[in-house]
């Protein structure tokens, strides 16, 4: 059995997170329909998510928007690679809030191989993790899942000074598929 993912339940409990505007959150899911309808998924469409083994986390996911596709999301929306990549950052976030006990998410500075900072307090100086996001829009020969997840994986070490946890999220938006890892 399947569990839904609701992208507006999503986008409100972004918007309670103290480093994000709603604004921001808005792009974010409007970037995710968007991915998603270019490479035919509709709401409604499972959504599935492995660790790096290829192992199903617990139960697929149905991914589920009230939000319309309209012509002028996709004229929005044009610029691929800025669209996939806020996509991955809106599902990304979703699944750590489902998945795991992190709860916040801060937005790194600097060239330090990670995206966020992960807490499971709003207090911005008690960081419990981090995480690297990477979208893929369709999966190639030469740009695939397991090589974009081998070259996040060694990128996240130039932050392991932190000694904290490090999570890469890589979502491949024509198979509809996430991986999170955990190193």
């Amino acid at each position: 059995m399947d569990k839904e993912l609701s992208f507006e339940n999503f986008q409100n409990r972004l918007n309670e997170q103290p480093s994000f505007t709603s604004s921001q959150v808005g792009v974010l899911m409007e970037s995710c329909v968007t991915c998603c309808n270019f490479q035919k998924k509709n709401s409604g469409s499972l959504l599935k998510c492995f660790d790096d083994k290829r192992n199903l986390y617990k139960v697929p996911y149905t991914i589920v928007w009230n939000s319309e596709f309209t012509d002028r999301l996709k004229k929005s929306y044009k610029d691929e690679k800025k669209a996939t990549e806020n996509a991955a950052v809106f599902l990304s976030l979703s699944l750590m809030l489902e998945l795991t006990d992190y709860k916040y998410f801060e937005v790194t500075e600097g060239n330090n191989g990670i995206d966020y900072w992960l807490s499971n307090e709003s207090d911005d100086l008690d960081f419990s993790a981090r995480l690297e996001i990477s979208g893929i829009r369709q999966e190639k020969q030469s740009n695939n899942i397991n090589t974009r997840l081998n070259t996040k994986i060694n990128q996240t070490k130039r932050s392991d000074s932190s000694s904290l946890p490090a999570y890469v999220a890589i979502i491949e938006f024509s198979k509809l598929e996430a991986i999170i890892l955990e190193r």
